[in-house]
């Protein structure tokens, strides 16, 4: 592990070198907006992606104990790689996504890199991805650049960003609190001006959790403001019809719905009887599949009177050939007889 991260950080000094002979400051670029970078199109992505890989490691890399702890895998040398290619070959002028360096969530396959999910297990060098995820190589042909990986929760199903792989992710606004998860590291990144741009994902809430104007105690997060009411405002911009899903906003609202439920045209019989599912009757049925020792125990019993005798010898240690003597001895006297038998039948 010792090797690698010196390897690592060799791997940086170029990218860094690049960005100590420029005239850019971390700040540089730091408030840039993806929208600014592609219809400007004069910013060399070598510069880029040095001074947001710069001011990445030096606020959210997890080998800082002082910062925020938002990354987990940096690729900062393959991103100034790809930088560099773009110099030589520039995308597209289509390419809606051209030079903009971003950040991926620990999940997502990248070429070369882990899919830890926050778990140890899968550090293993044979977990490594061997090509870039549809999602990643599409973001790459539209001129995308990786340069870090978000941090994540363990197994991603906590609202937090915390695991014993790459530690606890932090709020860079409130260092206090979390900054939610399991995309907490991606919108740390963001919100730390590491990249203007970040790639999440979302199953229970890691980008919206919860998506509400008010539900009567909580109002809703930054994530939930950013990821789904501005997509909300470009929807409806371009003409599509979005509607606010409103829910009770109180335990005493949530009572007074279910009275004008019950008082509603009809009756709660009609209402119980739709829930209802198909009746079933318990009954034994019988299982074939007896427990093995079970069967071992009947199979013993076969023929015999009464239960089976079962004889234990306890001998202190090193004295093995001793209790083997004695049980060798029991067997005699008992008859026993051992037969090769196959107990999966």
């Amino acid at each position: 592990k010792a090797a690698r991260e010196r390897r690592e950080q060799k791997d940086h000094s170029a990218c860094f070198k690049h960005f100590a002979s420029s005239n850019h400051t971390h700040s540089s670029f730091s408030s840039l907006s993806a929208t600014s970078i592609v219809t400007r199109g004069t910013y060399d992505p070598r510069d880029l992606v040095s001074s947001l890989s710069s001011r990445t490691s030096k606020i959210c890399s997890f080998r800082n104990p002082s910062g925020i702890n938002a990354t987990a895998e940096e690729l900062y040398k393959e991103g100034y790689k790809q930088a560099c290619q773009q110099v030589k070959s520039p995308p597209p002028s289509t390419a809606v996504l051209r030079n903009v360096p971003i950040s991926v969530k620990d999940c997502i396959g990248v070429r070369g890199c882990l899919q830890t999910g926050g778990l140890a297990v899968r550090t293993l060098e044979r977990h490594r991805s061997p090509a870039d995820s549809a999602l990643v190589a599409t973001l790459r042909s539209e001129g995308a650049i990786p340069i870090v990986r978000g941090n994540v929760s363990q197994c991603m199903m906590l609202p937090e960003s915390a695991n014993n792989v790459w530690g606890e992710s932090l709020n860079p606004w409130d260092k206090t609190r979390t900054p939610g998860g399991s995309s907490g590291g991606e919108g740390a990144l963001v919100a730390a001006g590491c990249v203007p741009l970040a790639v999440g994902s979302d199953v229970g809430g890691s980008l919206n959790l919860a998506y509400f104007k008010t539900d009567g105690w909580f109002h809703p997060c930054e994530a939930a403001l950013r990821g789904l009411e501005e997509t909300v405002d470009a929807l409806r911009k371009e003409g599509h019809t979005v509607e606010e899903v409103k829910f009770p906003g109180s335990g005493a609202d949530a009572y007074e719905l279910y009275v004008k439920l019950a008082a509603a045209e009809g009756d709660m019989r009609c209402f119980h009887e739709g829930l209802e599912g198909e009746h079933y009757d318990m009954e034994f049925i019988p299982d074939k599949q007896r427990d093995h020792w079970a069967r071992k125990a009947a199979e013993q019993m076969k023929d015999s009177e009464g239960l089976p005798l079962s004889v234990a010898v306890m001998t202190p240690l090193w004295r093995d050939e001793e209790c083997l003597r004695i049980m060798k001895e029991v067997e005699r006297v008992m008859g026993f007889e051992e037969k090769p038998q196959d107990y999966l039948d």
